[in-house]
């Protein structure tokens, strides 16, 4: 099977799996049925519109998945009107909702208790998709370091019995790791494991990575460039702009 980055490529990657393992949300891992079971994560850093392309996917092939939402993403606004529709429609699909919490934004933005803006952010994601939040997942554990929100209370993705107690596959930056490859190559994966899957990383044809990066950028610019003259034209029709512009007309 190919292993290149396109949505096609990752339908056949879900339909492979199918033939021998069922799909697990991480509240329902513990009483899984299935010997052979997959817990499907998205971490959703770039793009909801990305996101909302490989939910509609996986609800076709009757899988669900956990998708983490970040509040501190530099590309997207959890609370846009448009991005709260598709939290809400990518829940309806079947498919659980999680918090993607970036530790460093926490610790900068609750400096006495950091705690309670984490809590924060729990309370809103749980009232926009009108269904409470299980499970976490911190955002960039690699480079971040310690996670200050190991909460009992709720499904941590790098808890143990997420990682080290089955395998754990993801397809971070574009590049496989912990021996997928093989393990696709060989046709012989572990009955249980943990798959990270970032929806941007699979477009419809195929990119470099850096070529994909560059394309997402082109996006937002001419997102931002309509944004701003939906602007234009607002200020252009404002009753204080009109009555300030003839005011200076007038004094000349």
């Amino acid at each position: 099977m190919k292993t290149n980055f396109t949505l096609e490529s990752y339908a056949d990657l879900l339909k492979y799996f199918q033939k021998k393992y069922k799909f697990y949300s991480f509240k329902e891992f513990d009483n899984a049925a299935s010997d052979n079971a997959i817990i499907l994560r998205h971490d959703i850093d770039f793009s909801l519109k990305y996101a909302f392309k490989i939910a509609e996917l996986e609800a076709s092939l009757g899988i669900k998945s956990t998708y983490f939402l970040l509040f501190s993403s530099q590309y997207y606004n959890i609370l846009d009107s448009e991005n709260i529709e598709i939290a809400k429609k990518i829940k309806q699909l079947g498919h659980e909702v999680g918090l993607h919490y970036d530790v460093s934004v926490i610790k900068k933005g609750g400096e006495q208790n950091p705690h309670l803006l984490f809590d924060a952010q729990i309370k809103l994601l749980s009232t926009l998709i009108e269904n409470p939040i299980t499970a976490i997942a911190m955002h960039n554990p690699s480079v971040l370091g310690e996670d200050l929100f190991r909460k009992e209370n709720y499904l941590n993705v790098y808890h143990k019995k997420f990682t080290e107690e089955i395998a754990y596959f993801s397809d971070s930056c574009m590049a496989w790791r912990d021996n997928f490859v093989q393990h696709l190559d060989d046709n012989n994966f572990p009955n249980r494991f943990q798959l990270l899957i970032h929806p941007i990383l699979w477009p419809e044809t195929e990119l470099s990575r850096y070529k994909l990066l560059d394309t997402f950028k082109v996006n937002c610019i001419t997102q931002i460039e309509n944004d701003i003259e939906i602007a234009k034209n607002m200020w252009k029709n404002h009753s204080g702009v009109i009555e300030h512009d003839l005011r200076e007309l007038n004094n000349k």
